[in-house]
């Protein structure tokens, strides 16, 4: 259950994946079943090939076909397994202790997300995480660039022909002492955010507007529309 938040100290706020390693033989259990699927491709192409000896000259294709069956089964034993813990603890914005149920929850789901966007990540085509994300839950409008930024799993909405730059973080969560806060962040149409730039947790970037390169937001700001931003905190310089 959510709760009501302790008063904040925002020099004690961290920003920071929560990357600790649970269920580790679930995602083992991923690992070989999508393995097996790619098992049971190759063996399939090597009897057709038996029958059409021409079918070898396909078997770049068939090697990429095997790497996407692999990512995309992936994504969907990823998506049968969040939408289970997402019964029992559905994502919402609040307060919540380091070891409740709902955080042990929160973490899994972003374990086995992670998982799966590492493999996007990796893929031959860099519009994969797109796809990954849509599927997981996030809002990722038409013509999005995300430059290997790091997006929360939870709780992000982007907007059509926005760009977050190289290295940039996208939290929709933070630390605080035994606590972590989850609020929602929206990127809005047109955005530019920089490189290396910070979005904390309840952010909300306005139409059209411009993060510069290594900014850092606070908790809760507004971007106002049309607007240069920059620095850490993040200032409204001049109008764009």
């Amino acid at each position: 259950m959510a709760e009501p938040g302790p008063p904040i100290d925002k020099r004690l706020v961290t920003l920071k994946p929560p990357t600790t390693c649970t269920h580790p033989k679930t995602i083992l259990c991923f690992f070989w079943l999508s393995t097996m699927l790619c098992v049971g491709l190759g063996w399939s192409y090597y009897y057709i090939v038996l029958r059409w000896w021409w079918i070898i000259f396909l078997l770049p294709f068939e090697m990429l076909a095997m790497g996407y069956a692999f990512i995309m089964s992936s994504f969907l034993l990823v998506k049968i397994a969040i939408s289970r813990l997402e019964r029992r603890s559905p994502p919402r914005e609040g307060w919540f202790q380091k070891d409740s149920q709902d955080m042990k929850d929160y973490m899994a789901r972003h374990f086995f997300k992670y998982y799966a966007l590492w493999l996007a990540r990796n893929a031959t085509f860099p519009w994969i995480d797109k796809i990954a994300y849509t599927m997981f839950g996030v809002k990722v409008g038409k013509t999005v660039v995300l430059h290997e930024a790091w997006v929360d799993t939870e709780l992000v909405d982007i907007d059509d022909y926005a760009m977050v730059g190289m290295g940039s973080s996208v939290m929709s969560h933070c630390l605080y002492k035994d606590h972590v806060l989850v609020k929602k962040v929206m990127i809005d149409a047109q955005t530019v955010v920089g490189a290396f730039t910070i979005l904390a947790p309840g952010v909300h970037v306005g139409y059209g507007s411009v993060l510069g390169a290594n900014s850092g937001t606070l908790l809760d700001q507004h971007i106002e529309p049309r607007f240069l931003y920059a620095g850490n905190p993040a200032r409204k310089l001049k109008e764009v």
